[in-house]
């Protein structure tokens, strides 16, 4: 934990009811190593020792999240030498666009540059080669790589003596991180070394075994991890060996909501803000209650973006609980997350104390009336306490007595002036019970 010292400096003063405000304000700047949300504690203490705290939370997400490059088809494969294979795939990025696509095509060629979603490459001798693809977005960021083999074979010099089984050469599927109830492409390669036609049989690795082409689709109801096999068999009835992929199938994982902050310079009128985070997807809409009844709702785009600001005025003073939460692209919502608000409203605080004490139908004399304020004025300091300031000075009061006026004691039995004369009182505004 790294602490912070050093001295506030004044930044404003203003005068409201015969009281002065002043506004103290430090700056400390601080780096964080971790991407998580931090408690960040302010204490300031005054030169009568009395301190407050204030504590905030602060989020630390990655600024950018990374492409996604999927691998959609290669034909043909097998190929010949000297025929041009065509490579598909489809790239995406979450908070930005793709601006490179980096190919290698695994015998010593390679291709770069932006939009390449679909190129074509021929390989000059037979063999098996490994092609991989990689995509970059617009602030630098690098996808995954994904590959495929590529067999290259010569058509045969010699006559068929005999039948051959054909060979599957892969098989894919998208989309890669599949969710229990999605719909799953999957997409199998293979040759007949005699030209034959082919079928495949589809074992999905649940119980479930289809015959049909070299595409097939299927869903999952359940999370779980399915092993996936497929054979080729030609014309004659011959067969491949099995090809195996392994398919993971993850249920959604709820977004995670973070207030960002919630901030207020004139105690009624507050700023919000906050983000979501979809660690298998991107959040799409969020929700505000401000704790007094109402509701602000609105949608969100990308993932660990914080939203627009929403600007809310609180009608009465009290303590409220402010919520925030978000959701996925999967329709799941994160967990509520709160943070405490205290409003004050602005108030007049002289007059509400000389109203409190019932003055209104007293026939206020000369003398009266310097208690009345002076009784009003420790009030509103008390009051002002309730609040968070209290206002220590001191300072003096001249009151002049004429007449038999002063002998009305209606209001204050602690001062009688019973001399035509003027009196100089000189008092400290520490309130009262201090």
């Amino acid at each position: 934990m790294k602490t912070y010292t050093g001295g506030w400096s004044k930044v404003n003063e203003t005068r409201e009811g015969g009281l002065t405000y002043y506004v103290y304000a430090m700056s400390v700047s601080h780096t964080y190593k971790d991407y998580r949300q931090y408690t960040v504690k302010i204490k300031a203490t005054d030169r009568f020792g009395k301190d407050g705290e204030y504590t905030a939370s602060i989020a630390v997400v990655k600024s950018n999240l990374p492409p996604l490059v999927e691998l959609e088809d290669v034909q043909p494969n097998p190929a010949k030498p000297g025929e041009k294979v065509v490579f598909s795939v489809r790239a995406s990025d979450p908070d930005g666009r793709v601006t490179t696509f980096y190919w290698d095509f695994g015998d010593g060629n390679k291709q770069q540059g932006a939009n390449l979603t679909r190129v074509t490459h021929a390989y000059s001798s037979e063999g098996t080669y490994t092609a991989t693809v990689k995509v970059v977005d617009d602030k630098g960021e690098t996808s995954n790589v994904v590959s495929v083999k590529v067999y290259v074979k010569s058509e045969p010099t010699v006559a068929k003596v005999s039948n051959r089984a054909p060979v599957v050469t892969s098989v894919i599927f998208t989309p890669n991180e599949p969710t229990p109830g999605a719909t799953i492409t999957f997409r199998a390669s293979a040759y007949d070394p005699d030209g034959d036609a082919i079928t495949y049989t589809w074992d999905l690795g649940d119980g479930t075994v289809r015959k049909g082409g070299a595409e097939m689709k299927y869903s999952y109801p359940k999370e779980g991890a399915y092993t996936v096999k497929v054979k080729a068999t030609d014309s004659k009835g011959l067969e491949s060996p099995y090809y195996t992929i392994s398919v993971a199938v993850k249920g959604n994982k709820p977004p995670r909501a973070v207030i960002v902050s919630v901030e207020s310079s004139d105690g009624a009128t507050f700023i919000l803000q906050g983000m979501g985070i979809d660690p298998d997807g991107h959040v799409v809409a969020y929700e505000w209650r401000t704790g007094d009844g109402k509701t602000f709702t609105g949608e969100l785009e990308g993932n660990s973006i914080p939203h627009k600001y929403i600007s809310y005025t609180y009608s009465k003073s009290g303590n409220y609980t402010v919520s925030f939460r978000v959701k996925d692209d999967q329709g799941a919502w994160s967990e509520w997350v709160t943070k405490r608000v205290t409003v004050r409203l602005p108030e007049k605080l002289a007059s509400a104390a000389v109203s409190w004490l019932g003055l209104d139908n007293i026939w206020i004399t000369a003398g009266a009336g310097a208690a009345v304020v002076i009784f009003a004025s420790y009030l509103a300091i008390r009051d002002s306490r309730r609040n968070g300031f209290v206002e220590r000075a001191r300072s003096s009061r001249k009151v002049v007595v004429k007449g038999d006026r002063a002998r009305d004691r209606g209001v204050s039995p602690r001062y009688d002036y019973r001399d035509y004369r003027s009196y100089v009182r000189r008092r400290s505004r520490r309130t009262p019970w201090e």
